[in-house]
């Protein structure tokens, strides 16, 4: 995977990554001619081209950069660590092969959702669906990726406003508003990268003892014990770490996570379980990763 410097222009470097499931359908949108006169499509021909599916990854420092710099748009050098804010998304290159020696380069490669999972019974994973301009078939040279462990949920906390919450999963989507349909005459390839607002939410499982929280995304305030007019957003943030404590990753979304509903699941001798829909407003959310 790499990210490229012009949408639909190969990138020259690629980095191996650890996914888990990685799925592929290209598609030519065929054109079937019908008519009047005949029971069946008298003949057909190629429509506009895509290629589109879904995949899950592992989130291992230095293997997921690249998939935050093509979703978020924008990366920033720290010195130690790479920041990453909103700005208009990028595009990649990605190679997938197996072991028939089947490979492709999807080029043009957009990442049309990506949701980052948090469940304290696995390792952080980053899941979502992409579509892409073309790709070609390639001879695959198999590459493997670093060792390095990938971020684990035992060493992962959920903050708000600085104190932690006991949580059981945690999520994180992020959605570009991209377009599949930026064709334009002349061509049956995607010709530019077009996408509107961000739609970056999630969810959180809490245990039943946490109740401010939940008295936000029910009522709208933590104080509050009956629904207010105003909400209050959370300065909520996500600090993953690797076993060894040698890489964090950062979810930042301070004062703009508004939650926008609640619930309560009592069910015969399970614990108690409460869970809340949150959703970022403004352009201040990024993603920080050690290096």
């Amino acid at each position: 995977m790499g990210v490229e410097s012009t949408f639909g222009t190969a990138a020259t470097t690629l980095t191996p990554v650890r996914a888990t499931d990685f799925r592929l359908t290209g598609d030519n949108n065929v054109i079937f001619l019908e008519t009047i006169d005949s029971h069946a499509p008298y003949d057909a021909v190629m429509g506009t081209y895509i290629v589109r599916d879904s995949f899950t990854m592992l989130a291992v420092q230095g293997q997921i950069d690249m998939l935050l710099e093509a979703v978020f748009g924008s990366k920033t050098d720290t010195t130690t660590s790479y920041k990453y804010t909103l700005d208009a998304p990028k595009s990649l290159t990605v190679e997938v092969g197996d072991e028939h020696g089947d490979a492709y380069k999807l080029i043009g490669t957009l990442i049309t959702r990506a949701e980052f999972t948090f469940d304290v019974r696995d390792v952080v994973k980053v899941s979502g669906d992409y579509i892409a301009k073309t790709m070609e078939a390639v001879t695959h040279s198999y590459s493997e990726a670093t060792a390095t462990k990938p971020y684990i949920c035992w060493n992962t906390t959920v903050n708000v406003g600085g104190s932690s919450l006991k949580a059981k999963e945690f999520t994180m989507s992020i959605e570009r508003g991209i377009r599949d349909d930026s064709y334009v005459l002349g061509s049956r390839f995607l010709d530019a990268v077009e996408y509107g607002v961000a739609n970056i939410s999630g969810r959180c499982t809490l245990i039943g003892s946490e109740i401010d929280e939940f008295r936000r995304a029910v009522f709208g305030s933590t104080s509050a014990t009956s629904p207010v007019n105003e909400p209050v957003a959370a300065d909520l943030e996500i600090v993953a770490k690797t076993p060894d404590d040698a890489y964090t990753m950062t979810i930042d979304v301070s004062n703009a996570a508004v939650y926008t509903r609640g619930s309560k699941t009592i069910s015969g001798s399970d614990p108690v379980s409460k869970t809340f829909e949150w959703r970022a407003v403004g352009d201040e959310i990024y993603i920080d990763v050690t290096y």
